[in-house]
């Protein structure tokens, strides 16, 4: 048995473009009837819903971002000099 998803598609400036909306379960099918007259207004405009979630996906984390949230999860003590344990700085500036 095959799962149901909800999608448009709709060409856009020459080309096909199809915007996955979700699957049957998730979505009732009033709900995708809305979110597809949604998303063909934004097509019809000449703008794909597709692009734009990639671009945000590009943006969502920068190398600091990552550095920093690598180092949280990797730090070890420093070797102990007089008894402290200090751990790793996570200020580092990346140059």
């Amino acid at each position: 048995m095959s799962k149901k998803t909800y999608f448009v598609k709709r060409e856009v400036n020459g080309k096909t473009v199809q915007v996955t909306i979700g699957p049957h379960g998730v979505f009732s099918p009033e709900q995708a009837r809305k979110e597809a007259q949604q998303l063909l207004a934004k097509l019809a405009r000449g703008m794909n819903p597709n692009e734009e979630k990639k671009a945000e996906r590009i943006r969502g984390i920068t190398l600091e971002e990552a550095y920093r949230g690598y180092m949280r999860a990797h730090r070890k003590p420093k070797k102990a000099n007089a008894g402290d344990s200090q751990l790793y700085s996570e200020d580092c500036k990346l140059k």
